[in-house]
């Protein structure tokens, strides 16, 4: 079976099995469509600094420590839940993130970084949400100004990834966090985005309900996700 084949299946079998459609999430109270504030999750094994996400090699070095906090010096990180149709719904996650290379704890000229991925097939399996296929699923990560080797809308490709199965899980309980919080393995362009690099994921605590951000937000989000996916469509072309 070839790896395409082998990925459809995991995605059909996810969908015929388990999924109870969004109508099931939300009446099961699991989440309820809107905006919901995301906070940097307390038991990242990096940490501290506490983060959000962990991108290790974004600079090109996979040896190399970077992670993201969604709480400090002007973050403001968000997770959007919408339906997409009857069965399936989009999350997407986007906004500021605070952070850059670690060493021995501590960032290294650290600054903000305009963050946009969305997963657009996520389906209700058991007691999560997860995000059932691959080679789907896209974003970007860009400097908001010049620092810590990286230049002003610097943009950096993102892709979900998982060896096998899912490739990103929305539900509670992991780690012994209370409410819902979210992981997920990612690869990037900081070094080879068909290759992943360990400790390249996803690890943040759902936080409460909140109004839509200020326009400066959604427009260099959207920025930094445009500038994304031409780099991607020239990566896959070549």
């Amino acid at each position: 079976m070839n790896t395409t084949v082998a990925r459809l299946t995991i995605v059909f079998g996810l969908l015929i099995v388990h999924a109870k459609g969004l109508a099931g999430a939300i009446s099961d109270g699991l989440m309820m469509a809107g905006l919901y504030e995301l906070e940097s999750d307390p038991d990242g094994k990096l940490g501290p600094p506490l983060y959000g996400l962990r991108l290790d090699g974004l600079n090109g070095d996979p040896a190399d420590d970077f992670t993201f906090s969604f709480d400090e010096n002007g973050a403001d990180m968000l997770l959007e839940f919408k339906a997409v149709d009857s069965e399936t719904c989009s999350v997407r996650i986007f906004g500021w993130a605070y952070g850059g290379q670690v060493v021995e704890n501590e960032y290294v000229a650290p600054i903000l970084w305009a963050i946009d991925f969305t997963y657009e097939m996520v389906i209700e399996s058991g007691d999560e949400l997860v995000f059932a296929t691959q080679d789907m699923a896209m974003g970007s990560i860009m400097a908001k100004k010049d620092g810590g080797g990286f230049s002003m809308g610097q943009s950096i490709d993102l892709r979900e990834y998982a060896r096998t199965g899912p490739t990103f899980f929305l539900g509670s309980g992991h780690r012994g966090v209370d409410g819902l919080s979210g992981r997920g393995w990612l690869n990037q362009s900081g070094t080879n985005i068909d290759e992943h690099v360990y400790s390249s994921d996803w690890l943040f605590v759902v936080g409460d309900k909140t109004e839509p951000k200020p326009p400066e937000l959604a427009a260099l989000v959207l920025l930094g996700l445009g500038l994304s996916g031409a780099a991607l469509r020239r990566t896959r072309s070549s």
